[in-house]
């Protein structure tokens, strides 16, 4: 086969066929821009099934219901702070303020580290790293052999590399304290007693575990603060919905907030799927290999080895599945589910099969305690000389979603 082999297909039916838990697809050479070896790379780098099968096990301890319990009160410690910066400050970026509140919450739940970035109101030096070179990574991804070459030499990717030394440090010395009798309170110590208990659901190396630790703080923070700062976005434009929202709040929760309460308030969760539907934290999805006899997808073959995606955003505003499909219209989730043929449309924000985000019920439990305890505090509006539409049309896609400032005015509710 010679020419271009990759494809982009926005159809529906190559969804299941790419994504699904049935797919016969592979994970392509993207994933091997940190090592080609499965036994140095995170799970979300590990191309190999059988072994991210394995290694998914420790995971889904990380997110257990038992374990998001002890990550609740976290939260709302860190959400707390993030309000009372808010109510002081008023008026700010709520592009830069949304990561500063993920990445803290992902440096408690994640490693047991505090970012201290919201009290600070400035990026931890070890973070800055990370998006200096997120423009860089967007596109050297697509390259990967080089990405994974330029690792190797000192110097190259410097700003990034201070983030690996920083995620190792900690690594080692949560090793060096630990207590095999304590109860796991964050997300790698769930994966530190996977090594040192040597289940077959361990990360297989020093280096896995520590390329395992920075997965969680970018891909933990990264795609809740998009979402976190894009809800915001449709909240200031969309004054209606906003009120509705504030409204059930203040039915269900009264003058006393509690989270068993507030997951009660399924109009939160019809707002952040409908936001995930418009602007998903990742806006292309993953790239994958189709098996080496084909793919047939609505009656077009396309050949084995052929690297195919289906992009996120584009399919989940496509008109032919989605009604409205670029109004923001968080109902379509909730009571007009049936009339607006929602459950028969393209929906994987956290894609789908064997690869689906664990975190998807942690970036959920940080969205609900965070919108919920800023409906009932602020009226949200944007700021003098701020219309979004800068927000709304200049996101751009650098493996994450790099979102531009918006500035949102916090006014407190009388």
């Amino acid at each position: 086969m010679t020419g271009p082999r990759e494809l982009a297909i926005v159809r529906k039916s190559a969804v299941s066929l790419i994504y699904g838990p049935e797919s016969k697809c592979r994970k392509s050479t993207w994933y091997g821009q940190v090592d080609t070896d499965a036994n140095k790379s995170s799970i979300h780098m590990t191309r190999d099934h059988d072994k991210h099968k394995r290694r998914r096990r420790a995971w889904d301890r990380g997110f257990a219901i038992k374990a998001l319990n002890t990550y609740d009160p976290i939260i709302k410690a860190k959400v707390d702070e993030f309000i009372a910066q808010i109510s002081k400050l008023e008026t700010v970026d709520a592009t830069t303020w949304s990561m500063y509140l993920s990445f803290d919450i992902m440096g408690k739940v994640g490693l047991g580290k505090d970012f201290y970035c919201v009290t600070e109101g400035v990026e931890h030096p070890a973070i800055q790293g990370v998006h200096s070179s997120m423009g860089l990574l967007g596109i050297m991804s697509h390259v990967p052999w080089l990405l994974n070459m330029m690792g190797k030499f000192p110097g190259a990717a410097a700003s990034y590399q201070e983030f690996f030394a920083w995620c190792r440090s900690e690594i080692e010395a949560k090793k060096k304290v630990w207590n095999p009798e304590e109860y796991p309170q964050d997300i790698i110590s769930w994966l530190i007693k996977a090594v040192i208990d040597r289940e077959p659901s361990a990360s297989p190396s020093d280096a896995a575990l520590n390329d395992d630790s920075r997965v969680i703080i970018v891909a933990g923070s990264e795609t809740t603060a998009t979402t976190l700062a894009s809800v915001l976005f449709y909240l200031a434009k969309h004054q209606v919905v906003q009120q509705k929202l504030k409204s059930q709040v203040d039915a269900v929760l009264g003058k006393q907030w509690d989270y068993e309460e507030v997951k009660k308030i399924t109009f939160i969760d019809d707002i952040i799927n409908e936001t995930l539907r418009l602007k998903p934290a990742l806006l292309t999805g993953g790239y994958r290999v189709t098996p080496l006899q084909g793919l047939t997808v609505d009656g077009t073959f396309i050949p084995g080895d052929t690297n195919v995606f289906v992009p996120v955003q584009a399919i989940q505003t496509d008109p032919r599945y989605w009604t409205e499909a670029t109004a923001f219209v968080p109902e379509r989730f909730g009571e007009r589910r049936a009339d607006m043929g929602t459950d028969d449309a393209p929906f994987f924000p956290f894609t789908l099969g064997a690869y689906q985000c664990p975190g998807k019920n942690l970036a959920f439990l940080s969205l609900r305690i965070a919108l919920s305890r800023i409906m009932r505090e602020f009226e949200v509006t944007f700021a003098p000389g701020e219309t979004g539409e800068v927000f709304d049309q200049e996101a751009k896609d650098t493996f994450t979603t790099t979102l531009p400032p918006l500035m949102i005015r916090f006014t407190k509710r009388l």
